[in-house]
């Protein structure tokens, strides 16, 4: 009897062992299709893992270790790591720490377990090869943890639609490793919470990547001088880079909007300064040529830019929207670049903060400034900013100031810039321009004709406005019609800089209600050309009335400017009558012989004050079938009334065509219904997800 009970209590112990003991992980059974119900090893090559159920690890998850593997959560959760560390999912060879090619990971929510270190919700080991990251949900606590990484030499990875928060410090929600190449990373939001934090991270001699259409908020400060905190941050000797097409928030106002009694003007502007963010950067770049193109830029905090660039070379900032709301931010910092050529081009900037700019240059050169508009609100604040920067070219650039403490322009120990066809507006008396131990600057170009800054017919200076309406340009002295002012601008008192043909938009000339008379006897000029200049293209500029007369096979005939006004002139042509109206940049072929071939080439070059500049050359080319550019009496105007019957016939054709197109976005409308409806339970999760983020911070 004792010796049964002794084996029943035996047989109990290794029942309890066998529970406490034996492994629970997912064991893979090698078919091609597989649910995964735990976490733990998946290594058949081509096999497609689904799982069916939320796992957890209380350190690493998922290994993926062998090629061509796609993994589906199908929305579950995975729960991974500890206070020492952990992966969520990490495709990589356990033992070697290279990775494995052709790895999807998608629809997964990843959570970590509690607060730690190192740890990193998908990972990519070393080498990896043509890695797919696709609507995954990435929840990370801990310092120096990551949403995302791609191991050293990563290449032709896509990681995108992803919602990535980090908490924690140095951590990051997307980073790429030395060396990678040729990847995608588009339409991720991505918010990390925490000092010296980027949202995407480039790190040495990364390459040809395309980042686009991402959403990033980064809400921490810089806190190590060896670490840059941004939005994108391209490490060193990164290149080939394209950043397009982004929103990006650094930092973070420091109360709630209700915080401001009915929005008071001067109490908000106080309190956006008080944000985080502190030496921050939508864009941090460290690298070498690269665009950076069509993002939106909000910065919020002290010393918080827009775009930070530092000793790069061949980067083109264009058409970028940037806001900067704290001290000493800049819409654009530019530092060491010198010697090499940078392009900003097309930006709009606005700053709010004191000790502000728009586009800060710090020992730059040979750069170009063209087409930007900025517009600065603060105190002690510069629309654009020289210190010991030389040899610039400023074009075509519209800049404003709101206080009567800063400039549109300041200029400290720099020289040899060329500065022309600005709108300067100044919130100062004066110029609106400071300069200091600098050594000369041009503040005009040649005279040239071309549509200037202020929609007038000639290049050649700046025009300087003042927000009062009483700038030099405002109120200058022009009376021959080139609206450029009669005398030349000093711009600083006592200084040697000057602006010799500055711009207005305003003259006293007045057109002559009727043109001078011929030299050879009343009534109007008549010109002559020979055969000569016929052959080679006759050019004469003619007020209206004014006549051309020539020769064409033993007939004469006689050019008459009828009409003119800004952009268009008519013309006719006689002994039999032909009209044509020409716009600027026009030509027409004439068929005055009666052979069938064209006789006459005739261009409208350009008008200007009234006065028309025509080209008239003698040609011989056959006539062609095409309906004839000239309008030679009523015949032609009723061919194309003709003609516009014939195209009405066809109405009804066209109206099919439409309503089939139609029928067809329907029906792709209800097909893309279908295909997103399951994705609806994953998105309400993810709103629920962004909400108690914000209800945290």
């Amino acid at each position: 009897m004792k010796k049964g009970r002794v084996c029943i209590i035996l047989i109990g112990i290794f029942l309890l062992f066998s529970i406490l003991f034996v492994s629970t992980d997912f064991v893979d059974d090698g078919t091609l299709v597989q649910n995964v119900t735990a976490c733990g090893t998946l290594n058949t090559t081509n096999a497609v893992y689904t799982l069916n159920q939320s796992i957890s690890s209380s350190f690493d998850c998922l290994i993926i270790n062998a090629t061509n593997i796609t993994l589906d959560c199908a929305n579950y959760n995975i729960t991974y790591g500890n206070a020492t560390g952990g992966w969520g999912v990490a495709a990589v060879d356990e033992d070697t720490q290279f990775g494995v090619d052709n790895v999807t990971i998608r629809n997964c929510y990843l959570i970590q377990n509690e607060s730690g270190e190192g740890e990193t919700a998908i990972f990519f080991g070393e080498g990896s090869e043509n890695a797919v990251v696709y609507n995954n949900t990435l929840e990370i606590y801990g310092n120096e943890t990551s949403g995302i990484i791609l191991g050293d030499d990563s290449v032709n990875a896509n990681i995108s639609l992803n919602l990535i928060y980090t908490n924690g410090t140095n951590s990051s929600g997307i980073e790429i490793a030395d060396n990678g190449f040729n990847n995608i990373i588009e339409e991720n939001l991505i918010v990390t919470v925490g000092n010296d934090s980027p949202g995407i991270l480039m790190m040495d001699n990364v390459s040809s990547i395309s980042i686009y259409n991402n959403i990033i908020w980064i809400m921490g400060n810089r806190t190590l001088s060896d670490i840059a905190m941004a939005g994108v941050l391209m490490d060193q000797n990164t290149y080939d880079l394209n950043i397009s097409t982004n929103f990006i928030i650094t930092g973070y106002l420091s109360g709630e909007i209700d915080d401001v009694d009915d929005y008071d003007v001067e109490e908000y502007e106080s309190w956006l300064v008080k944000g985080g963010g502190y030496e921050t950067a939508g864009i941090w770049v460290w690298g070498d040529n690269s665009t950076i193109d069509n993002n939106l830029i909000i910065s919020f905090g002290e010393l918080g830019n827009g775009i930070f660039l530092n000793d790069v070379e061949g980067i083109n900032t264009t058409s970028n929207i940037i806001v900067t709301l704290g001290e000493q931010g800049h819409g654009i910092l530019s530092e060491m670049s010198e010697d090499v050529a940078l392009l900003f081009y097309n930006n709009l900037i606005d700053t709010f903060g004191e000790n502000s700019s728009g586009i800060n240059l710090r020992q730059d050169g040979y750069s170009n400034i063209s087409s930007n508009t900025i517009e600065t609100y603060g105190n002690y604040s510069y629309g654009v900013f020289f210190n010991q920067s030389s040899n610039i070219t400023m074009v075509n650039n519209f800049i404003e100031t709101g206080e009567s403490t800063s400039y549109v322009l300041y200029l400290n120990t720099s020289s040899g810039n060329l500065i022309y066809n600005n709108l300067f507006n100044t919130s100062t008396t004066g110029s609106g321009v400071y300069i200091n131990n600098s050594d000369m600057s041009d503040f005009n170009t040649t005279k040239t004709s071309a549509t200037n800054i202020v929609g007038k017919s000639y290049v050649g200076g700046n025009y300087w406005a003042n927000v009062g309406g009483t700038g030099y340009s405002d109120s200058c002295t022009e009376a021959d019609g080139d609206y450029i002012c009669d005398s030349s601008y000093t711009l600083i008192q006592e200084m040697d800089f000057i602006d010799y043909l500055p711009l207005t938009s305003s003259t006293s000339y007045e057109e002559p209600e009727d043109p001078p008379d011929s030299p050879s006897g009343g009534g109007y000029p008549i010109f002559r050309p020979t055969e000569e200049e016929l052959i080679d293209g006759y050019t004469q500029n003619l007020f209206k009335n004014w006549k051309i007369s020539f020769n064409v096979k033993n007939e004469f005939h006689t050019f008459i400017l009828e009409s003119i006004d800004e952009k268009s002139a008519k013309i006719t042509i006689s002994s039999e009558l032909q009209e044509a109206i020409f716009f600027v940049g026009e030509e027409k072929r004439f068929e005055l012989s009666g052979d069938n071939y064209y006789d006459l080439l005739v261009k409208l070059n350009s008008i200007t004050f009234g006065k028309a500049e025509f080209t008239i050359q003698k040609i011989y080319e056959k006539v062609t079938n095409q309906i004839e550019e000239n309008v030679a009496g009523g015949e032609n105007e009723e061919e194309e009334e003709e003609t516009l019957e014939e195209k009405g016939l066809k109405w009804w054709e066209i109206c099919l065509i439409v309503l089939a197109g139609i029928i067809v976005l329907i029906l792709i409308r209800y097909i893309t219904f279908k295909k997103t409806k399951k994705g609806k339970q994953k998105r309400n999760k993810n709103k629920t997800f962004l909400a108690r983020i914000w209800k945290e911070k």
